[in-house]
This record gives C-alpha cells, sequence and structure tokens, in this order.
C-alpha cells in the first residue's frame, strides 16, 4: 500500500467513524429515558476523530472537500466544520453548491450545528448573506444559527423573511423566542392568542414568558379549561395561584397530558405532592408524577428496573417468533433476558407515599420549592446539572432560569457536554456574587418576587 492510500483510508474512517457517533448523538439527546450525560463518551471519541482530520494537512483536507459535498448526512457535518475551522469558506460553499441533499432535514441538521460549533462570526454572516439565492434549501438552517446564537446584528435577515412567500413561520418563531426582543411582543401574541396549531401557540407562549408577558397568563386563565399547549411556558412563570389552579382543573376534568405534571413540578408548590402520588398509583403518567415530585421534593427515590428490549421479529427465527407471539420474553443467546437494568425515579405510589408521610412537616404552604429546598437560582442550576435529568426536562429548568431571574445560560441541547458544564459554572459563579438580591422560596417574575 502506497502512503498515499494509506492516508486515503485513515481519513475516509476518521469520517466514517465521526459520522457515525454525530448521528449516534442528535438522537440519543432526545430520548427522553438517558441522562443528559448517558452520550458523553460519544462526544469524546467524536472529538478524536474531528481533531484527526483537522489536523491531516492536506490529504486530510482532500478528504473533508469530497465528503461535505457527497457524503452523509454526518460526514457533511464532520467535514464542514473542519472546513470552517481551517477557515477554508470558499471550501465550503463549493460543498454546498455540490450537495445534492441539502432539502432533507438531517443535512440541514448537519450544516447548521457546524456552523454553530465552529462560531466563525464572519464565515456564519456571508453564509446569511447568501443564503436565500444560493443555497434556499438552507434558509431554515440559516434562522437557526441566527437563533441559536442570538445574533440580533441579523434581525433584518429575520425580518425580511417573515414576509416570503415560503411559510417559515416555525423557525422563525423558534429563533424569536429565543432572542427574547420587545420587538416580537405583538406576534407572539397574535400567534398565542389567535393561532389554530398548538405547537406554534406553545412556541409564541415561551415566547411571552422570556418577555415577562402577563398578558399570557390572563388570556390562559379566562376561560375555565387552561389549555394543554400552554402548561410549561406558564410554569416557568406562575406561582401558587396557578398551581391551585391547575390542581382544580385536573382534579375534576382528568390530566390530560403529561406536561401537566411536569407544569406541577415546575411550580414547585408543595400542596401538589399528594395529589402528583395519587396519580402515579393510578397510572396517570406515572413517569412525569415521578419528575414532578423530585422537582418539588429531592426525595431522589431511585429504583433499579428492567427495561425489556425492543423485538424485531425479523431478526427471530420461526420458534422464536411464535413464542414472542405467545406472550413469552424475548431472550439472548444464552437464556438470558433480552434487555437491561435501568435505574430510574421509582414510579411505585407507596414508596413516595411513605417518603411524603416521613418528610412532610419539612415543607410549607406559599413557598416555592425545588428539590426539597426553598427556591433559588443556585439550587435551580444544580437541578438543570443533575445527570439524571433527560435533556427535555432540562431544557424548561434552563428557560426557568432566564423567565424567573434574568439569568440566560443560553443553554442548548446540540452544546457539547463540556460547554454545557463550563457555562453552568460561569452561571453559579455570578449568583454567588448576586444571589442575595434574590429572596428563596418566592415566585419570581424577570428578578422581581411576586
Amino acid at each position: 500500500m502506497t502512503l498515499r492510500r494509506f492516508y486515503e483510508q485513515l481519513f475516509d474512517e476518521h469520517l466514517e467513524e465521526a459520522s457515525f457517533l454525530f448521528e449516534q448523538r442528535m438522537y440519543l439527546i432526545h430520548d427522553v429515558e438517558l441522562s443528559w450525560r448517558d452520550h458523553e463518551a460519544f462526544e469524546a471519541r467524536f472529538q478524536r476523530h474531528y481533531e484527526g482530520l483537522l489536523h491531516g494537512g492536506e490529504p486530510a483536507l482532500k478528504a473533508c472537500i469530497d465528503k461535505a459535498g457527497s457524503g452523509d448526512f454526518g460526514e457533511c457535518h464532520t467535514a464542514l466544520r473542519v472546513l470552517l475551522q481551517r477557515d477554508r469558506y470558499d471550501l465550503v460553499c463549493l460543498a454546498l453548491d455540490e450537495n445534492p441533499f441539502l432539502e432533507e432535514p438531517e443535512y440541514r441538521h448537519a450544516v447548521w450545528t457546524a456552523f454553530v460549533l465552529a462560531r466563525n462570526t464572519a464565515h456564519i454572516a456571508r453564509f446569511i448573506e447568501q443564503v436565500v439565492e444560493r443555497w434556499p434549501d438552507l434558509v431554515g438552517a440559516a434562522i437557526q444559527i441566527v437563533g441559536w446564537l442570538r445574533l440580533e446584528q441579523h434581525l433584518d435577515f429575520l425580518e425580511d423573511l417573515q414576509y416570503s412567500e415560503i411559510d417559515y413561520s416555525t423557525p422563525l418563531l423558534e429563533a424569536w423566542v429565543r432572542l427574547a426582543l420587545p420587538a416580537a411582543l405583538s406576534w407572539f401574541e397574535e400567534v398565542a392568542f389567535k393561532g389554530e396549531q398548538d405547537a406554534l401557540r406553545h412556541q409564541a407562549a415561551l415566547g411571552l414568558a422570556r418577555l415577562g408577558s402577563r398578558r399570557l397568563m390572563q388570556f390562559c386563565l379566562q376561560d375555565v379549561t387552561v389549555p394543554a399547549w400552554s402548561y410549561l411556558p406558564l410554569a416557568v412563570c406562575g406561582d401558587q395561584g396557578l398551581s391551585r389552579r391547575l390542581l382544580e382543573q385536573f382534579k375534576a376534568e382528568g390530566v390530560a397530558h403529561g406536561d401537566g405534571l411536569l407544569a406541577l413540578g415546575l411550580l414547585g408548590d408543595a400542596d401538589a405532592v399528594p395529589f402528583l402520588i395519587q396519580c402515579m398509583g393510578s397510572d396517570v403518567y406515572p413517569a412525569e408524577a415521578a419528575e414532578a415530585l423530585n422537582l418539588i421534593t429531592g426525595a431522589d427515590l431511585f429504583e433499579e428496573t428492567f427495561v425489556p428490549e425492543q423485538v424485531d421479529e425479523d431478526e427471530l427465527f420461526e420458534e422464536e417468533i411464535e413464542a414472542w407471539r405467545n406472550g413469552e420474553p424475548a431472550r439472548k443467546a444464552d437464556g438470558s433476558l433480552a434487555g437491561e437494568y435501568m435505574v430510574t425515579l421509582s414510579q411505585t405510589a407507596t414508596t413516595w407515599d411513605g417518603w411524603w408521610r416521613d418528610h412532610l412537616g419539612a415543607f410549607n404552604t406559599g413557598v416555592w420549592y425545588r428539590r426539597g429546598e426553598a427556591g433559588h437560582p443556585a439550587n435551580c442550576v444544580a437541578a438543570l446539572m443533575m445527570e439524571t435529568h433527560a435533556n427535555r426536562l432540562r431544557w424548561w429548568l434552563g428557560q426557568e432560569l432566564f423567565v424567573r431571574y434574568n439569568i440566560d445560560m443560553r443553554l442548548e441541547l446540540e452544546m457539547p457536554i463540556q460547554l454545557q458544564i463550563g457555562a453552568a459554572r460561569h452561571i453559579g459563579r455570578w449568583i454567588e456574587e448576586n444571589g442575595d438580591q434574590f429572596q428563596p422560596g418566592r415566585w419570581h417574575l424577570k428578578g422581581v418576587a411576586g
């Protein structure tokens, strides 16, 4: 084998492995059964392959040029990051010109995450300037870049797109929510109060909460039933009055969505604990009830449970298929049950009820609790960084910090774990120096106690 061929194979392997790891991580961060740190090993392995390409000289550059334009979406992401990091925006443009897959969501994700993780503002500015005419399939990706990085210098780009013949309302709304600028207030109200799509109303409601709007609460509480799309946005800006209103509604009408129980947890009112235990005992969203209970109490009642492996009949022998269809559990080659034991929050109502009876005296009415202590930015950050929380809940804990205390951690699920840890430490140091301005146990809105 020639040296040239050796390098070609080496860097192709780097790209192939990096692609696999990028793809795995992209899906894992949204898995509600996993801790946010469960994919840390994937990130570390990806970084080694990425650095091998970054410092691999001209042979690595050649491999990246090829895969940025014709590889799978994981190879495209990795190659684009290398090109951007090596300050070769010219090659990025050529690759995007040649890539025939940019209309596919995975490729759009690959492109925008490459730009935000490379964080070269000059390249981003040029990309945004060119994207509408040159790569129209990537306009949504450009919108996400502006929102993710809070690039207020590109507001004109967002504003122009609101009048486009193409409907970019979903990514535009998400970007404006992240930017949290008063200029978007009337649009948020229009979508939240008069919209027809619950997903968009949910986003707009979060935008109103991030702006500290009190009209959101007034609108959502004016009818007998608080709408489900508003549960979580209301929960990060509401108080004990909202918790009591939701409890009355759920007791009378039932719980229509698991987000309702998570909202009770975020609202942090200990008076909701008996109802949450009751829901768990009745098998009404028991996983959400457990998360909510732990947010309020900090009891950390974990247990080891067996999670059966998902069965694909195409991979079974005929006798295995017959046994499976007759209700027998799937087994491994050695005869043991197929699956794994996982440590999760207990979903056993009697366990929680026993704990609550023993600790009831430690909780008072009229106090906002976060993990068993009077709520304060310090224990909010601690909750957000707990390894046992799934990413979706952590996202809302990050929103809570911003809405209640004006502390913008800028938490994004796509952020590498080490960046998230660094951001939390930075915010933690700020809280140590400035946290005295907040009153523990009080429901705050934009830094002001209610």
